[in-house]
Parts: C-alpha cells; sequence; structure tokens
C-alpha cells in the first residue's frame, strides 16, 4: 500500500491482489456477498454487529459458510438458507443455541428469554430477515455481474424492494403479519356501550384486557377480570 507517483495527492495503491493471496480462497469468493448481508451502501446493517464482528465470524467457521458464495447465483430458498444461518451464527457467536440456527424466530425467543438478554439486539424477525437477505442477493448479483460488459438482471421488485408511485422503489420492510396469529385471539375489539360483555374474545378465555384492546382495559370495559387485576395491582 502506497502513493501514486511522487506527489503526495492523497491516492493511494492497494494491491489487491497480494490481500487475496494472504486470505483463505473460501473469504474471498463470499465476501461480497458477507459484506451485502452485513450492511452495505444499498442494504442496512444489522444493529449492534460491526464489521470486524462479522469478519471474525467468517474467518473462525469459513469452511460453514462457503455457500455464501451462490447467494447471487443460487435459488431463492437456498440463498436465504445459507444466509440465515450466518446471520443466527453472528447472533449467537458461542454456538449455545446452534439448533434453533435454521429457525430465526425460535432463535429470537431463546435470545429473548435468556439471562441479561437485550431485547435492542434481537436478530430480525423472519418475515424481515428474508426481505433483507433479498435485497443483499440483489445487490451481489450486480456485483458479481460487474465484470460484463452487458448483462441482464432480474427487477429488483422480486428481491425486497416494492414500487412506489410507480416510479421509485422503496424497502419492503416485511411481508405477513406484524404479530402472530394467535396474538389476535388474545386481544379484543369490542366498542359500544356492551364492549368486553358480549362474544368478547378475552372475557371468553377468562383474561383480562389490556392496553392493546379496543377498550385498553378502561373504566368502560365490563370485563370483569380486568377490574380484578386492577384491584390486585
Amino acid at each position: 500500500m502506497g502513493n501514486i507517483g511522487t506527489i503526495k495527492d492523497n491516492r493511494r495503491f492497494l494491491p489487491i491482489h497480494q490481500l487475496c493471496s494472504s486470505l483463505h480462497e473460501i473469504i474471498c469468493r463470499v465476501l461480497p456477498a458477507v459484506h451485502a448481508l452485513s450492511g452495505c451502501d444499498t442494504t442496512s446493517s444489522l444493529f449492534g454487529i460491526g464489521k470486524k464482528s462479522v469478519y471474525k465470524v467468517l474467518k473462525d467457521a469459513v469452511l460453514d459458510f462457503s455457500d455464501l458464495y451462490n447467494l447471487g447465483d443460487s435459488d431463492t430458498e437456498t440463498a436465504i438458507s445459507c444466509s440465515r444461518r450466518f446471520v443466527a451464527r453472528l447472533y449467537d457467536q458461542k454456538k449455545k443455541y446452534a439448533s434453533c440456527h435454521q429457525d430465526i424466530n425460535k432463535l429470537r425467543v431463546k435470545l429473548a428469554t435468556s439471562k441479561d438478554s437485550s431485547l435492542v439486539r434481537l436478530p430480525p424477525s423472519e418475515a424481515a430477515l428474508r426481505q433483507h437477505i433479498l435485497r443483499a442477493s440483489f445487490q451481489t448479483k450486480i456485483w458479481h455481474a460487474s465484470c460484463l460488459a452487458k448483462t441482464t438482471l432480474p427487477s429488483p421488485l422480486e428481491y425486497g424492494w416494492k414500487s412506489f408511485k410507480k416510479i421509485h422503489c422503496i424497502l419492503s420492510t416485511f411481508e405477513g403479519n406484524m404479530s402472530a396469529d394467535f396474538l389476535h385471539d388474545l386481544v379484543c375489539s369490542c366498542k359500544g356501550k356492551s364492549q368486553c360483555k358480549k362474544s368478547c374474545v378475552c372475557v371468553d378465555q377468562n383474561l383480562a384486557c389490556t392496553d392493546l384492546c379496543s377498550c385498553q382495559g378502561s373504566e368502560s370495559c365490563k370485563n370483569v377480570d380486568t377490574h380484578a387485576l386492577t384491584e390486585e395491582v
């Protein structure tokens, strides 16, 4: 690494060929995909996971993630599977919950309920991670094709982006419901004078209404379990 020419003009010569020769071949092959997954100009970073941590995980278990090279070329489900394992390892570097590395939602539960857990440092949900991986895959496709004079790329709308006013693309943060289906059975939508008295999901299951319910567990709520809980508190 050095200056170009005799005059210092802040330009530097970076001998990439020498850097590559000093690294494991697999690391060189998967770096574009890893860079896209961990955050670049077109993809978001993973909260609390810096590039040094990413490289350490990759270097320590390079053979486990050799299939990341195919992120931009493989089919969608294969790309998501190998990327999910890598992201799971980033959040569980000691492999304490290795059995959950293929189910990111289960890993979230394990980490959230572990001792001294920090909810802000949980990995993204499966729905959000899927869209992130698709965007990383699209970016990796572009990098893999950068040496070609002419190339045909798929539509970004198939890779974690969605159309906005037919002229712009914006992030598709996730697909599906924001909450698990069973939670809808634990929150009532009662309204009117007889709210939480007849045909109330919470009353039927002997549960107190909460702030998430339409009644917000207020004084007008007719659910006896709500007021019994309030009196106990």
